[in-house]
């Protein structure tokens, strides 16, 4: 629907656009209450920038220049580049702006922080309640690539936040001992309940004795809505499946043959079947499940020489019965 409707933009002026665009923004939403939770700056049709802070209008112009980018990437009938960048130009004033690195966090200090713990371990959370925005997304390693991308880029806008998933290390207080957390921030436009249902149907897994990252907590901070959950160990699937003596990694050496590989491969396939029935009967529908390879880790228990295989990331999954 966005992509269709920023196809018309070409054909209307300016003040129109501006008008149209606020809309299109509302319409990608898969809950329309979600927008609600947004900043009111980013409801806005405007770019005035001297209203906005210098981190509202990275972040307005990145919103914009994400659209435009799918809008080129997506069809039926696709802007060119060329007329994204014009429809950018017309709206923001300048494509130089857009040679600055994404921005899709807020970083507003007004807004309240709330800290839901839901692990039995003693971590410290002080780093991250004093300044979550410095904690998280500054000092935080990127996840998903290895250098921040600008807005623009070879000729085309930036298709995807690829910046929302940080490694942190909180500090056990019992035994003083660092923890691998994962912390995700999350994109309110692709939730279909509410920013924490990721976290609930982790607990629900938990509970239910089922494969899922640990969660930790649930966190709002400056405007921003977080998942922190225990980091998964070993290795991604879809990495093995293209490099499978990376299983040699996880097995180790006296475990591992490599006349065997693919036997390894067809026992954690088997295992993928039996999770996903589990989470069937569990109300958990995970679409694609066995092609989705990206967001699963594989790891070896080399006591029991049995395979340990975790789904990672719960976005994509729909609630045949939805979480209490």
């Amino acid at each position: 629907m966005a992509e269709k409707g920023l196809e018309q933009l070409a054909n209307i002026d300016t003040n129109a656009r501006r008008d149209k665009f606020a809309a299109i923004n509302r319409d990608g939403y898969k809950n329309p209450a979600m927008f609600e939770l947004e900043p009111s700056y980013l409801k806005t049709s405007t770019y005035n920038k001297e209203e906005l802070t210098p981190e509202q209008w990275k972040r307005k112009i990145t919103e914009l220049a994400l659209r435009l980018g799918r809008t080129v990437k997506k069809g039926p009938e696709p802007l060119e580049n060329e007329e994204a960048i014009r429809i950018f130009e017309e709206l923001v004033g300048s494509i130089s702006e857009a040679e600055q690195t994404v921005l899709f966090y807020e970083n507003d200090p007004s807004r309240p922080v709330k800290l839901d713990v839901m692990t039995h371990l003693n971590l410290d959370f002080t780093l991250i309640l004093e300044d979550a925005i410095e904690a998280i997304e500054r000092r935080g390693v990127n996840m998903q690539q290895k250098e921040e991308e600008n807005m623009f880029q070879n000729g085309k806008f930036t298709a995807e936040d690829q910046s929302r998933v940080r490694n942190i290390f909180l500090t056990n207080k019992d035994n003083n001992q660092q923890v691998d957390v994962v912390a995700k921030r999350i994109r309110l436009s692709r939730v279909q309940a509410n920013p924490f249902e990721e976290l609930q149907i982790m607990q629900k897994m938990q509970a239910a004795g089922l494969p899922s990252p640990k969660p930790i907590a649930s966190l709002e901070a400056k405007g921003n809505y977080y998942v922190l959950m225990e980091k998964v160990a070993g290795v991604n699937l879809k990495k093995v499946i293209k490099k499978p003596e990376l299983l040699k990694e996880v097995m180790g050496e006296e475990n591992f043959n490599p006349d065997q590989i693919e036997e390894y491969i067809e026992q954690i396939r088997e295992i993928m079947v039996s999770i996903e029935a589990s989470y069937l009967q569990e109300g958990i529908l995970r679409k694609n499940f066995q092609r989705d390879t990206q967001d699963i880790m594989v790891d070896y228990d080399r006591g029991s020489k049995k395979w340990v295989v975790t789904p990672i990331d719960f976005e994509p999954v729909r609630l045949i019965n939805p979480v209490d």
